[in-house]
């Protein structure tokens, strides 16, 4: 029933990949490479939710969705890392032992998501950033804290991804 979302997903997220590596390589600034890598990374962890979700794959990928949110992230770590104004704010977030699990990393990346959201959006008031790539991580941040109707969730992660290919390909007709 899913299969159209998780087709979109895929593909875009394989896009996105692409379109990271190509960005990742023609950044000259640490901070922007570190931008791509993280959008790599996090576009990497929607490519194994699209592929360990879609009907018809075996239930033996269950664990290939658990690790994409470990991907994912990693991926908006560094992209908040990259996007915040003092490297002193950029600390890695560890959770305790007793607390690691699916719903501590969901909470964390979903906290994350909504704060380079923020900060994106802030910057594209003061005509810095692209408003396509911060709503793209609002909407991320609300794919995970819908996680458990997944169906919603996976919409919105659908539209995220479809944004973040709209807001780097604006960006790249911008940029010429």
């Amino acid at each position: 029933m899913l299969l159209i979302p998780d087709l979109i997903l895929v593909a875009v997220s394989i896009y996105l990949i692409v379109r990271g590596a190509q960005a990742y390589r023609a950044f000259r600034e640490a901070r922007l490479g570190l931008f791509a890598a993280g959008q790599i990374l996090f576009a990497f962890s929607l490519l194994l939710e699209g592929l360990a979700t879609a009907p018809g794959v075996p239930r033996l990928l269950g664990p290939l969705l658990l690790s994409s949110y470990q991907i994912m992230g990693a991926g908006l770590l560094l992209i908040a890392i990259s996007v915040t104004p003092s490297a002193a704010y950029a600390v890695l977030l560890a959770p305790p032992a007793y607390l690691r699990g699916a719903d501590v990393l969901v909470a964390v990346d979903a906290a994350l998501a909504a704060y380079v959201g923020a900060v994106l959006l802030y910057r594209y008031f003061e005509g810095r950033a692209s408003l396509l790539v911060g709503v793209a991580y609002l909407l991320v941040a609300a794919s995970l804290a819908a996680i458990h109707v997944y169906w919603l969730a996976l919409i919105l992660r659908t539209l995220a991804a479809i944004l973040l290919a709209a807001g780097a390909t604006y960006a790249e007709a911008e940029k010429k």
